[in-house]
């Protein structure tokens, strides 16, 4: 579907009409003087409704000459770019994965090549990148709470991004269990928590590996299934 477009509609209207295979406006209104929507009939039956952009940068004010291009690749000219603005008003005041914006596209129905080159766009634009969005999340994550290499990577695997992306960004971080581990033991012991047993049960279930907790407590005995 190209954002309320079904394709089976397309492939039927592709079929009507310009027998010598033309692509060709019949007619055009401008059907909302301000919003400048200009409704327009082709000679395939199909009836677009296009924004005074999409009429101009297409070629659709002359009638009298048929259009240079198919109906589909018309069809994905438009909706391949209104894919594009979406996903800029999308990640304009937060960042988002590629994950976030391919799920926010496909709600709101557009066609999966329609997707992708928004996807693309983006990326060339500089609008979308799941490397920086990573580290942004890690280091926001490091600061503000107790957090384990195992719990950032599941955190980031539920925005969309791959466990292999995370890895590579912590490594580049220098962000390992060991330190965080330290660093929580040293928190809780300024908050007056020292009992260890409780320190370790509490690392445990913040998904720091046995051997994380061990080293940053100092303690050779430890009961993993604590």
């Amino acid at each position: 579907m190209y954002n309320g477009l079904e394709k089976a509609d397309v492939v039927e209207k592709n079929g009507a009409g310009a027998a010598d295979g033309c692509l060709q406006v019949l007619s055009y209104t401008v059907s909302d003087e301000k919003k400048e929507i200009y409704t327009v009939s082709l000679n395939n039956g199909a009836v677009l409704d296009l924004t005074a952009e999409e009429f101009f940068e297409n070629s659709m004010y002359d009638s009298d000459i048929p259009l240079s291009i198919s109906f589909d690749d018309l069809i994905f000219n438009i909706y391949s770019k209104r894919a594009f603005y979406e996903s800029v008003r999308f990640v304009l005041f937060a960042k988002k994965t590629v994950s976030q914006v391919r799920d926010h596209l496909t709600d709101l129905g557009y066609d999966e090549s329609c997707i992708e080159f928004a996807v693309n766009s983006l990326k060339e634009e500089g609008y979308l990148d799941d490397f920086a969005y990573a580290k942004k999340f890690i280091k926001k994550a490091v600061d503000s709470r107790i957090v384990s290499c195992r719990m950032i990577i599941c955190e980031l695997k539920q925005k969309g991004i791959t466990e292999e992306i995370v890895r590579v960004c912590l490594d580049e971080l220098d962000i390992d269990d060991y330190t965080l581990a330290q660093k929580a033991v040293a928190k809780k012991k300024t908050l007056g928590v020292t009992d260890t047993i409780k320190i370790r049960r509490f690392l445990a279930g913040k998904g720091f590996s046995g051997d994380a907790v061990r080293q940053a407590i100092g303690s050779d005995i430890f009961d993993e299934n604590i």
